[in-house]
């Protein structure tokens, strides 16, 4: 059997099994069901395929790369497609949508930017009712172009991106702007968010950047943060009522022995660089706390964690200010530094009454 490209010529030997047309460059082999053959196929139809593990979407039906065009329901229809054939999804372009976009399979879109108009939610991975598990999800840039002003008020309640009972799934997400909810990880009734694996890019002046919640029998647990940019601009104003980087919250049950691992908290724009409402065992690993900062722990936060802090090099952006309401118990800071042996040097930790802090 051999092959040849461009405008080169084929011969095959002792099969008839394959057909194949006058292949071009970039040409693999696919399975043809309606022939019953493997016939060539180009890869700018197939994303690099094997057999047909990968369908490119970029230019389905409907769909318009170039964002000139709203494509929302045309881009839905390929996602549904994919998922029903096992195949994953990849995308490359700028689209614009006015609908939620559901993705329930394996997606590659890191290529692509969803520029989202409206006060609802851009995406949403996964569904109520039952869980999404084992996925592997390299999500979009998701760009809210409603916003045009100081405030969130042109799109409050909306959500850039939902992750709604997500099991053992692996998600890169590399950048959320503009929403009033930039990423939430979310878990329904009697259904977990857990086990997951999170690469953060950045998250940029969404009013909550990030949000763990979950309702009273639902649980958002587990699950490991790596990386990430979180950051509020500006124009926002110094300490934006109701700002925050990172915000958890729950009923009965809390969300609970999550990891941060070297996450970027940066800026002086919100009221708070974490609300930790309510929220159990979480832990913030090596995280930049650029600040001043300030964390307020709620009612309902327990045994959490800040250990080993940075920020930049003055003494003032090193100092996290603690604000407990009561009924919080038992969290605890540890900067990784200590400056109390040095002359006119304040202490890193600002801490209140309740609050623990450890040197």
């Amino acid at each position: 059997m051999s092959f040849g490209g461009g405008s080169g010529s084929s011969s095959i030997s002792g099969s008839t099994d394959v057909v194949l047309s006058s292949p071009a460059n970039n040409d693999v082999l696919g399975y043809n069901s309606g022939l019953a053959k493997w016939q060539n196929q180009n890869l700018s139809s197939t994303y690099g395929r094997i057999g047909s593990a990968f369908a490119d979407i970029s230019n389905a039906s409907g769909v318009d790369p170039t964002g000139a065009t709203e494509c929302h329901a045309a881009l839905q229809t390929a996602l549904n497609a994919c998922a029903s054939a096992g195949q994953r999804a990849y995308l490359k372009g700028i689209f614009s949508t006015t609908g939620t976009l559901t993705i329930t399979g394996s997606v590659d879109m890191t290529d692509a930017m969803i520029s989202y108009t409206g006060t609802g939610t851009a995406v949403v991975v996964g569904a109520t009712g039952s869980e999404l598990a084992y996925k592997q999800i390299r999500l979009p840039w998701v760009f809210s172009n409603s916003k045009t002003i100081a405030g969130w008020s042109q799109v409050a309640g909306s959500i850039g991106v939902q992750i709604i009972n997500a099991w053992s799934c692996d998600f890169y997400i590399p950048h959320i702007t503009y929403f009033e909810t930039g990423l939430n990880f979310y878990a329904t009734a009697d259904h977990g968010n857990c086990y997951n694996t999170v690469t953060l890019g950045e998250l940029e002046n969404n009013k909550v950047n990030l949000l763990l919640s979950c309702v009273s029998t639902g649980w958002t647990n587990q699950n490991t943060f790596v990386g990430g940019q979180l950051s509020h601009a500006p124009a926002e104003g110094a300490g934006c009522a109701g700002a925050r980087h990172i915000q958890m919250t729950g009923a009965t049950w809390l969300p609970g022995n999550n990891t941060f691992i070297g996450t970027s908290l940066e800026g002086i724009y919100q009221e708070y660089t974490m609300n930790i409402d309510g929220g159990e065992d979480n832990v913030f690993l090596n995280c930049r706390f650029e600040g001043p900062s300030t964390v307020r722990w709620g009612a309902t936060a327990s045994r959490n964690w800040i250990v080993g802090q940075s920020g930049t090099q003055t003494d003032s952006a090193l100092a996290i200010v603690q604000t407990r309401v009561t009924g919080a118990i038992n969290n605890v800071v540890s900067s990784g530094r200590d400056l109390a042996g040095i002359a006119g040097r304040a202490p890193i930790l600002t801490p209140i009454s309740g609050a623990v802090a450890i040197d």
